[in-house]
């Protein structure tokens, strides 16, 4: 779905509130077997970007991604501590439950 198709109109802006990593963390957090196609069509970004995004949060430890089959399964590690100077070191499953709410994930994030 396209930024297009969110809003209706497309003369409106579209502002995002949070990053990139932090919606993909979101997309992780709900489904964890999410693929790269997938997470590319929700957030209207090329496969080449959210596959980049996504070796980026594994090499930084706020993701580990474990191989299934011919599939990856991602797992959101929520006891991670942001790095982030905005953030104050508040940590990942922190951060996502801010968004969410608590309960608001579909499926158990794993510590």
């Amino acid at each position: 779905m396209s930024r297009k198709d969110l809003s209706g109109d497309e003369s409106m802006q579209c502002v995002d509130l949070l990053s990139r990593y932090a919606h993909l963390l979101l997309i992780l957090a709900r489904d964890p077997d999410a693929t790269i196609r997938d997470i590319s069509i929700i957030l209207d970004l090329t496969e080449r970007t959210v596959h980049r995004t996504l070796n980026q949060l594994g090499q930084e430890g706020y993701i580990s991604i474990e191989r299934v089959g011919r599939r990856n399964r991602y797992r959101v590690l929520v006891d991670m501590q942001s790095t982030s100077r905005f953030e104050n070191n508040c940590k990942v499953g922190d951060v996502l439950g801010l968004v969410v709410g608590q309960g608001g994930f579909n499926t158990p994030i794993e510590g």
